[in-house]
């Protein structure tokens, strides 16, 4: 699961111990993570949220033994990126936290 302070927690389900507890992004300046995880063979994907504050949006898929991103793909070009000209307020672009859901 993922929490609204950015973290990906894996729990055992029978102890309902928590035996994995990644932080994904610094909520303090306006991450979270709303949608469910998706499991793709061994591996946890996930987008963040936070679109209402100054965030970049981005999807990371993690590898849970290692607790390592092994993907990250931002939703939105960053200014000067391919893409960025579709963007034509820069500050737009650091207020929308865009994941597919």
């Amino acid at each position: 699961m993922v929490t609204l302070d950015a973290h990906l927690l894996a729990m055992d389900s029978r102890t309902g111990q928590i035996g994995l507890d990644v932080v994904l992004e610094d909520y303090r300046v306006g991450y979270s993570a709303t949608l469910a995880p998706l499991i793709v063979k061994d591996k946890v994907i996930l987008g963040i949220s936070g679109g209402e504050y100054a965030t970049r949006g981005f999807i990371d898929a993690y590898d849970p033994p290692d607790r390592e991103a092994c993907l990250a793909f931002y939703t939105v070009p960053e200014a000067g990126a391919p893409g960025s000209e579709t963007w034509p307020n820069i500050d737009a672009m650091k207020r929308v936290a865009a994941a597919p859901g």
